[in-house]
């Protein structure tokens, strides 16, 4: 199965740390480091039964619960395809862990959707096509147009008493 996830950034980053995760993933140094904390938690739990004299004995559950989510969530790798949000590139990255690539797909599905949705009602122009920041690069632009009176020429009065450039930097 491929799971979707949707960049709302620089997709080429998000591709190099799921590539990165895949790579740490697949290492036997990472399955041991699993192992020596399957082994702590042993212990741990071992120490915790002595500690208590409630009779209840070793809860094994926990250990075996920790395991499956071990097993589940970090040995199974899939491939995930990651979608620029603006410019509709998708790029493909295989062998990531099952639980960054479901919990990376459920977030970032959940949050464009919803993004989409607000933006259909509350915003002109959108979001998710023009970037989150559209709005204050214009602004820039403008400003940076308008600090020149020689840039400005007739613009800064078209008729006389008028001063353009002083209503905008008020």
């Amino acid at each position: 199965m491929v799971y979707t996830i949707y960049s709302i950034g620089d997709s080429a980053f998000l591709q190099a740390i799921l590539n990165a995760v895949a790579m740490i993933a697949s290492t036997g140094d990472y399955r041991m480091a699993g192992g020596i904390g399957g082994l702590l938690g042993i212990l741990f739990m071992a120490f915790r039964s002595l500690a208590q004299w409630d009779g209840r004995g070793l809860r094994y559950q926990d250990m075996l619960l920790a395991i499956f989510l071990y097993l589940t969530l970090f040995v199974p790798g899939v491939t995930v395809d990651i979608e620029d949000a603006y410019t509709g590139q998708v790029r493909v990255v295989n062998n990531v862990p099952f639980g960054p690539a479901v919990t990376g797909s459920i977030l970032s599905n959940v949050g464009y959707r919803m993004t989409y949705l607000f933006e259909q009602g509350f915003s002109t122009p959108s979001m998710s096509q023009h970037g989150f920041a559209d709005a204050l690069q214009t602004l820039t632009a403008i400003r940076k147009n308008l600090l020149s009176r020689i840039e400005l020429g007739k613009a800064n009065a078209p008729s006389s008493g008028s001063d353009i450039e002083n209503s905008v930097v008020n």
